[in-house]
């Protein structure tokens, strides 16, 4: 069954238990409740008992990003910590998408937010010491061809931030200066050299 393979990859390999994700009560759910409490004990369990890695951290918050965004927001920063260059922004950006965009199919799975969820991400990212995360969701973000223009705003800060926070650091002022001119993400350099 496939619960029990899920179960057995969370407990053996936990890095590569991203696919726990299938194992949600969303609207395209396939699973039961039931199901759901196994998978996210298991994941409490191997977060609580090992010194997780950014791999690990972020498998999981794939897992609670359908089900509990806090938490899944709280796991992804602490991917970002231990790893500054992972996938981390790339797991964040339809939390942010959700908010200004809330029928965006980039942002599907991800639930409805709150208020108070709306502005702690808000507040997370524009706070945000790390250059490397801020400036990575909004590229993340900025990837979309049909991006509102307040989620294009959003990221705008959020290079701004970067530019900021790492001004010897030109990719980012080339990012922001190619978001501000109506340049795709794509289309500046500043992306083609930080994804290389």
């Amino acid at each position: 069954q496939f619960v029990e393979q899920v179960l057995w990859l969370i407990n053996h390999q936990p890095e590569a238990a991203s696919i726990s994700a299938l194992v949600n009560t969303g609207p395209d759910a396939f699973t039961t409740q039931a199901d759901y409490d196994l998978v996210a004990t298991a994941w409490d369990a191997v977060l609580a008992a090992r010194a997780p890695s950014a791999r690990i951290y972020s498998a999981a918050a794939v897992f609670f990003l359908n089900s509990d965004v806090d938490r899944a927001v709280e796991l992804l920063m602490k991917a970002q910590n231990l790893e500054p260059e992972g996938s981390a922004p790339m797991f964040l950006a339809p939390v942010v998408i959700k908010i200004f965009d809330p029928d965006s199919p980039r942002a599907h799975s991800v639930p409805a937010l709150t208020p108070i969820q709306v502005e702690r991400v808000k507040a997370d990212l524009l706070n945000s010491s790390d250059p490397l995360l801020v400036g990575g969701v909004a590229e993340a973000l900025l990837a979309g061809r049909s991006a509102s223009q307040p989620l294009k705003n959003f990221a705008v800060q959020l290079l701004q931030r970067a530019a900021k926070l790492d001004p010897a650091n030109e990719l980012w002022q080339r990012a922001l200066d190619g978001a501000q001119h109506g340049q795709g993400i794509y289309s500046t350099p500043a992306f083609h050299e930080h994804a290389v």
